[in-house]
C-alpha cells in the first residue's frame, strides 16, 4: 500500500492545521475572485496561474470536509505555483502526518524573512532591544504581520476550509 492510498483509507478524523503567516508591506484588502466566490463579494483580479482550492481539491471548499491530504496536496501545490507562498512543516501530529505553515508575502519580504523575524522577535521581547530608538526604527520600517491560526484541532473543519481560500486569495490576488 502506497502513502497516498494509506492516507486516502483512513477513517480516523486527522490534524489538519495550517498557519499562516501573512507579512505586508502595506494594509491588505482582500476581495474575492471568479473562482469560490462566497455570495454577496465582488470578484477580485486574480492570477490565473495560482490555483484555487477546487482545482486541487476536486470540489468547491465548503461543500464536504477537505481530507488532510487533500488540504496537504492544495498548500503544497500554492507553494509551487504561487512565489508569493513557502511551507515550511514544524512537526507532526500523533499520527505521524506532518504539521505545515505557509508564509505569505512579496518577493522582497520572503527574501529578507529572517531578518522580518528577527525584528519581530525583539518587539516581543523588550529585552532583546538596544534602545527605545531601535524600536521605533523597527516599528517604522518592518512590514505588518499577520499571524492566522486554522483548525488546531482534528476535529475543526471550517477553519481548515477558510485556510485554503484566504491563501488562495493573498497568493492569487493582483488588484489593491
Amino acid at each position: 500500500m502506497n502513502l497516498r492510498s494509506h492516507r486516502q483509507s483512513t477513517r480516523v478524523i486527522v490534524s489538519r492545521s495550517f498557519y499562516l503567516a501573512a507579512i505586508s508591506s502595506s494594509l491588505i484588502s482582500v476581495n474575492v475572485g471568479q473562482a469560490d466566490v462566497p455570495p454577496g463579494l465582488a470578484p477580485a483580479q486574480l492570477d490565473p496561474a495560482v490555483p484555487s482550492p477546487e482545482s486541487v481539491i476536486g470540489h468547491p471548499v465548503g461543500e464536504r470536509a477537505a481530507r488532510y491530504d487533500a488540504v496537504e496536496d492544495y498548500f503544497l501545490a500554492l507553494a509551487q505555483a504561487s512565489p508569493l507562498v513557502s511551507i515550511q512543516p514544524y512537526g507532526e501530529t500523533h499520527e505521524g502526518r506532518k504539521l505545515y505553515y505557509a508564509t505569505i508575502t512579496s518577493r522582497e519580504n520572503h527574501a529578507r524573512l529572517d531578518q522580518i523575524k528577527s525584528a519581530n522577535a525583539k518587539l516581543a521581547d523588550p529585552r532583546k532591544l538596544g534602545s527605545p530608538a531601535e524600536a521605533d526604527q523597527i516599528i517604522a520600517t518592518a512590514p505588518a504581520v499577520a499571524w492566522m491560526a486554522y483548525s488546531i484541532h482534528g476535529d475543526e473543519l471550517s477553519g481548515t476550509d477558510a485556510s485554503m481560500l484566504v491563501a488562495y486569495y493573498l497568493a492569487a490576488g493582483q488588484d489593491s
